[in-house]
């Protein structure tokens, strides 16, 4: 018996220490999985890009979704609806701090406030001077021209 667990006591010890890394895999998935962010998702893509993404990725610093149901001043849309759908922007929600990136992956700082509107103007106004975001921006404003 002995000499049968002495020739297979190097297997035993390459399984015991294979499964102590498997079970510390487990918990990284885990806790992935348990980790997911909101998003609330474009509502279009811009399909005449030749750049890899044709969504833009806005991460805010609001923890609540429902915080982009504000209506936004001079129109009948929601902040919210007004990024995804004019502006062709994914929101994250619940970020440390508050940066937009653009379809070809520039990262912009956006004012961290806590007011939406705000918050919402200055994303707008960096998508204006983006090359495809002045023709999104014109599309907007003549939709709604009395916009504050």
């Amino acid at each position: 018996m002995n000499i049968i667990f002495k020739s297979i006591r190097p297997s035993l010890t390459i399984l015991f220490l294979f499964n102590l890394s498997l079970s510390a895999c487990e918990d990284q998935v885990f806790e992935i999985i348990n980790n997911e962010e909101v998003i609330l998702t474009a509502l279009r893509e811009r399909s005449e890009t030749k750049l890899s993404n044709s969504t833009r990725d806005f991460y805010s610093i609001f923890s609540d979704s429902s915080t982009f149901n504000i209506i936004y001043p001079g129109t009948n849309k929601s902040c919210g609806y007004i990024l995804r759908y004019y502006f062709y922007t994914n929101i994250f929600i619940g970020s440390d701090q508050s940066i937009l990136v653009s379809m070809d992956r520039s990262r912009f700082n956006i004012l961290s406030e806590d007011n939406v509107i705000s918050q919402t103007k200055s994303v707008i106004e960096r998508i204006r001077n983006m090359s495809f975001g002045n023709e999104e921006y014109q599309e907007f404003i003549n939709e709604y021209p009395n916009l504050k």
